[in-house]
């Protein structure tokens, strides 16, 4: 009836930390140049020179188009998401392909990578997960499109509701540059 029994001693409680996750971003490399529009391959290891398996099994990596070698606003960012753990010891090597933009500022770049960009691993070490291409990558700025949608034609001019309704028209590239993909889905 007191409150003197609510506090008993207990035995002491062990706790053995969780072994250190550690991501190292090995290397990074991609084609000596691209053109705007295009996808440009880039590959990079990484490898986990910790001693545990990685808290999850998926979190994001970026890959980074950069004038400097510094990570920061000015540059062309492109994400990826790793999908499976990574044990002690253990190294993964992978190729993206991210697309260039019409419109990306011709150039020299160098490739940058990240690995574990939101923290989501348990990695305790991140100066070792950022990584540069040995050389710069150049890009091409090719001369965009421009689409113009041309009227657009309702046959018949009149609908009834739950009746189809065939809407046509054309689109035009007024540009000097070719369309990337040459076709694509018109959703109204």
């Amino acid at each position: 009836s007191g409150e003197g029994n609510n506090v008993s001693a207990g035995l002491p409680i062990t706790v053995i930390a969780y072994p250190p996750v550690d991501l190292q971003a090995v290397s990074v490399s991609g084609s000596d140049s691209v053109s705007s529009g295009q996808a440009l391959a880039v590959n990079w290891t990484v490898r986990n020179i910790g001693a545990g398996t990685t808290l999850v099994s998926n979190w994001t990596e970026k890959v980074y188009l950069s004038a400097d070698t510094l990570i920061d606003g000015s540059d062309i960012e492109f994400s990826f998401t790793r999908q499976a753990s990574l044990a002690p010891g253990a190294s993964y090597s992978r190729l993206g392909t991210p697309f260039i933009l019409n419109g990306t500022p011709g150039g020299d770049y160098w490739i940058l990578l990240r690995t574990d960009t939101a923290a989501q691993t348990g990695d305790v070490f991140t100066p070792n997960n950022t990584v540069r291409s040995p050389a710069r990558t150049h890009v091409t700025l090719l001369n965009p499109p421009d689409l113009m949608v041309e009227p657009i034609q309702l046959s018949p001019f009149s609908a009834t509701a739950g009746q189809p309704l065939d809407i046509g028209g054309r689109v035009s590239n007024a540009g000097t540059g070719a369309t990337v993909p040459g076709t694509w889905p018109v959703n109204c």
